[in-house]
């Protein structure tokens, strides 16, 4: 039987943080919402129970024991709060103990969703930008201060670009900034190209970015399981005519498809693109569509869709269009707004007013997020001077998981 919540005429009462009451499925408590603290919020006993600190190894921070072995009746036959903790005692024979902290995280979805992802509320779209408005830090300050890489990362985050500056030239082949910069942050994602590559114009290459020829804006790897979350791009000469590199949101322009012909947006959700690098040594494929929306959490008001999570655009390694061969799956009509959103979204990052272009000082290293911020470059002449940059990358969780743990040393 479902114990009823106490009700009380005091709201200043029912702000305090204490117990309003506990039934079989949930333990109610006051205080505990940040954002409403007069609000009573019901914790089901399956989540609190699952979430007892006390069966968490205090080295490893891992659990010791599976959800699935609870108790699917499982209830509290007691809960008190005291000194800013719940305590439980719960029908299976533990003890919990929690912190109001703990519990104003999971208060509402808001800020349960908050505390982990960090790429939901925070981002600013791109709306004729300015290279004054690119975050910069010199290489020392990155290096040496937690407080400056904080700022920084949450600037990539936010922005999807920064600049670090004033990196002295390599004294050798195996000095390599770059990847000093990215271990940083933390591991390395290796991919078939190593830790790192040089991007330079060679003959007969395999790749378009090792050409002197326009490179169109795109993304890299696509056609891995797991992209690159993050690109590290060291500029260490760059002394030819011509050879800008050129950025844009691609978030900005799937907004755009968005608010004008929300058909044609849906289905650049929806029609998967093929990506491949097909060579005779290396066959890597992977299908996904253009826009890619996060699977949970808050929808928008304004348009009634989830926030974008990535993009994928990457039309000098995109393969044939496998989903659209015949017309069985995909219809007509399908097609037809896939066609129209696509024309829109480049129409979008190749007008100039939205895109941020730069003959990169050497010294500098660009730094952005490989599944938001588009790069190319226009032609260059070879024979002109030296162009010599140092790429790396690092996986997405690995910038995250920094992020997090930054923010938290900041604010402990």
């Amino acid at each position: 039987m479902r114990s009823r919540v106490p009700r009380f005429s005091s709201k200043l009462f029912r702000r305090s943080f204490s117990v309003q009451g506990f039934d079989g499925r949930t333990i109610a408590l006051s205080g505990v919402d940040p954002s409403d603290p007069s609000r009573v919020v019901r914790y089901r006993n399956l989540f609190l129970r699952d979430a007892t600190p006390e069966l968490v190894d205090v080295d490893s921070h891992q659990k010791n024991f599976s959800t699935g072995e609870l108790a699917t009746d499982i209830r509290a036959l007691k809960a008190e709060a005291l000194d800013d903790k719940l305590k439980v005692e719960w029908s299976d024979g533990h003890k919990s103990t929690f912190e109001k902290g703990f519990l104003a995280r999971y208060a509402n979805n808001v800020q349960s969703r908050d505390y982990r992802s960090l790429n939901m509320n925070e981002l600013k779209i791109w709306n004729m930008p300015e290279l004054k408005d690119i975050h910069n830090v010199s290489f020392k300050d990155y290096l040496e201060s937690d407080s400056a890489l904080l700022g920084a990362l949450e600037r990539l985050n936010q922005d999807g670009l920064i600049f670090i500056n004033d990196i002295p030239r390599p004294k050798s082949d195996e000095d390599i900034p770059v990847e000093t910069i990215a271990r940083r942050v933390g591991y390395i994602q290796q991919t078939f190209y190593g830790q790192s590559w040089n991007v330079v114009s060679v003959p007969h290459a395999k790749n378009v970015a090792y050409t002197s020829v326009y490179l169109p804006l795109h993304m890299d790897l696509l056609y891995y399981e797991s992209p690159p979350g993050v690109q590290l791009l060291h500029v260490v000469d760059n002394s030819t005519e011509g050879g800008e590199s050129v950025f844009a949101d691609s978030f900005a322009a799937a907004y755009h498809v968005l608010q004008n012909d929300p058909e044609a947006y849906d289905a650049l959700t929806k029609v998967p693109l093929t990506f491949h690098y097909d060579h005779p040594t290396d066959h890597y494929y992977f299908q996904r569509p253009l826009i890619v929306e996060a699977a949970e959490g808050k929808i928008s008001h304004e348009n009634g869709r989830h926030h974008i999570e990535v993009v994928n655009y990457s039309p000098p390694f995109q393969g044939p269009l496998d989903c659209l061969a015949t017309d069985q799956g995909i219809s007509d009509k399908q097609m037809d707004a896939f066609m129209r959103g696509l024309k829109m979204f480049e129409a979008f990052i190749e007008d100039p007013k939205n895109q941020i272009e730069i003959h990169t000082p050497e010294g500098t290293c660009m730094v952005f997020l490989n599944r938001r911020a588009l790069h190319g470059r226009r032609q260059f002449s070879a024979p002109s001077g030296k162009r010599f940059f140092k790429g790396t990358y690092l996986n997405v969780d690995t910038f995250y998981s920094r992020l997090r743990t930054l923010r938290s040393a900041s604010q402990s």
